[in-house]
């Protein structure tokens, strides 16, 4: 048993187990260490992905999972934080990396209070560690019940702005989102799938925003002005808002079929406290529809959903529900 240095955190004893598949074989962690340092020394240790994950109130077990290849030594580090009256970590290895050996599972727990608070402090020291010795490829961020402040605050700035995966679920009992806090969510951080379950607003913020994330799933009320999802270069999205009219969808269709949404793939709009005119809506296209013949498989006499084409060729389905309009380009 050794005390290492690189998971030393502020104000808790930390105290760390290296033990190999082999039970009487153990690894002065100072000479694992000193190694790491030798190889940062000439480049930071490279890693596949960097997954952090916050959750208020802190539950019992939380990850940072960690994939990298350095060397021939490949191996996932998982962190489990959990709450403890006893302060103290474990940090347990499968292999032997001083020969080489190919390193399948690393586990380390750590142990704090039950606040937020004290979940954040370990986290963040850990977080800023792994940096100081590492450098990843790519990033997940994920944040439950969690407050705004704390997001728009958070340590994860410091180090990316882009995402693999990014959910952020808001505390229930905090403030809505500003026009600032949406900008930086769905402008300034760039992410491959977004998703964000914003508190409904008492007085809404409308918000023009350009929105290019790949993959999103929002819910919230009317924070965002539906203008914008009319040039979004997004690939699929699912929002849930109180309301969307059907003259909505309908400029939303006809931006589609004027080749503005070239990226678009499936597109899903549920809403709270109306219902969609669908008559109306097929109305305006019926220049646009294709009638695939009975023996066609794509044939169709549900009324509720309808095929169109773009002048390009391309063909998308318009499909009504109660309170859900899907649009999926095919």
């Amino acid at each position: 048993m050794s005390k290492f240095p690189l998971f030393q955190l502020p104000g808790v004893p930390r105290t760390l187990v290296f033990q190999l598949m082999d039970p009487e074989q153990v690894i002065e962690l100072t000479f694992i260490y000193r190694a790491i340092k030798e190889t940062v020394s000439l480049s930071k240790l490279r890693a596949s992905h960097f997954l952090l994950l916050l959750h208020n109130p802190p539950c019992n077990s939380i990850k940072i999972v960690i994939q990298f290849s350095e060397n021939s030594i490949n191996f996932t580090l998982i962190a489990k934080i959990e709450y403890s009256e006893e302060a103290f970590s474990s940090w347990e290895i499968d292999g032997n990396p001083v020969h080489g050996q190919k390193l399948n599972k690393t586990n380390f727990s750590l142990f704090f209070g039950k606040t937020y608070s004290d979940q954040e402090l370990v986290v963040k020291s850990l977080t800023q560690h792994f940096h100081e010795i590492m450098r990843f490829n790519d990033y997940s961020f994920r944040a439950i019940q969690v407050s705004l402040k704390s997001i728009m605050s958070n340590f994860i700035w410091k180090h990316t702005k882009k995402f693999r995966d990014f959910v952020y679920y808001q505390n229930e009992i905090d403030t809505s989102a500003t026009s600032k806090e949406l900008k930086f969510l769905l402008e300034e951080i760039t992410v491959n799938q977004l998703e964000l379950r914003l508190k409904p607003e008492i007085h809404p913020t409308i918000s023009k925003l350009k929105l290019k994330h790949s993959t999103m799933q929002l819910d919230y009320s009317l924070s965002i002005h539906f203008d914008s999802y009319f040039d979004m270069k997004c690939e699929k999205v699912w929002i849930t808002v109180s309301i969307v009219n059907s003259e909505d969808i309908v400029n939303f269709v006809r931006n589609w079929l004027d080749r503005n949404l070239e990226n678009l793939q499936f597109f899903s709009v549920e809403i709270r406290n109306d219902v969609f005119d669908e008559d109306f809506i097929f109305s305006k296209f019926k220049q646009f529809m294709i009638e695939f013949p009975p023996d066609h498989p794509k044939h169709n006499t549900r009324p509720n959903i309808r095929d169109i084409k773009q002048s390009s060729g391309k063909s998308a389905r318009l499909s009504f529900y109660l309170k859900k309009f899907e649009f999926e380009v095919e």
